[in-house]
């Protein structure tokens, strides 16, 4: 988003100011990293479903990053107030190019939080602290029938979560909100540098392709020092 305004200190006007969101490209990069370290591809087929917990300010950006990745078509938001963030369904529906793209249900109904679980490709929890802890005794308490759907949790204290836990003990696959931190950082480091001069782009897997060399040993070298922190 940019802004720019004339202001008499400036001879040829005060220079634009460009704000951006990296939660949505890290989002990104963190699901597109656990895809190559785990030899997942996944066709731009819209194909694919994603679980949204929660209907806050993280899930805007969450849905917005489900809406760049061509792999999924439909979105489920799971919230204990459906419909309060409106700004979430006209977003699916114009991004997403397919036939009802976006639905919700309530968050306390286990039988539907289920279903939508286990057919998602991408689950990502945005409720912040252990308020998704019932999510987890949910799950828990799900049987034996596994999660094969990759969750991001974007909590990383504590690490891992009880989700994450959960999620694991069904067969599935879980990253952390480190990940995400770290792909918010990097893009923060190229934007602040200039060697991104542009807006990013809106497809994450393009960037990798694309990237430098020095590009490559910022993101190993930040991924060293993340993991000494951890």
């Amino acid at each position: 988003w940019s802004v720019a305004a004339d202001d008499p200190a400036w001879p040829n006007g005060k220079p634009g100011i460009k704000l951006y969101n990296t939660d949505v490209i890290g989002i990104q990069l963190a699901f597109d990293h656990a895809n190559r370290e785990l030899g997942e591809h996944h066709t731009a087929s819209r194909s694919g479903t994603a679980l949204i917990i929660g209907n806050g300010n993280t899930a805007t950006s969450a849905l917005a990053a489900c809406c760049m990745m061509p792999e999924i078509g439909h979105i489920v938001v799971a919230a204990r107030h459906p419909g309060k963030n409106t700004g979430l369904k006209p977003v699916a529906e114009k991004f997403v190019n397919v036939h009802n793209p976006y639905n919700e249900i309530e968050l306390g109904d286990d039988q539907a939080l289920l279903e939508a679980a286990r057919n998602a490709t991408y689950v990502i929890n945005t409720i912040p602290g252990h308020a998704a802890d019932n999510v987890a005794d949910a799950l828990a308490d799900a049987g034996t029938e596994p999660f094969s759907g990759l969750l991001l949790d974007v909590i990383y204290d504590p690490c891992p979560t009880k989700l994450m836990e959960a999620w694991r003990a069904h067969g599935g696959h879980a990253i952390g909100g480190e990940e995400m931190l770290l792909y918010q950082a990097l893009v923060q480091v190229l934007l602040m540098t200039g060697i991104w001069d542009d807006d990013p782009p809106s497809d994450a897997d393009q960037r990798l392709q694309d990237t430098t060399t020095e590009d490559d040993q910022l993101e190993i070298a930040m991924r060293k020092a993340l993991e000494e922190a951890l």
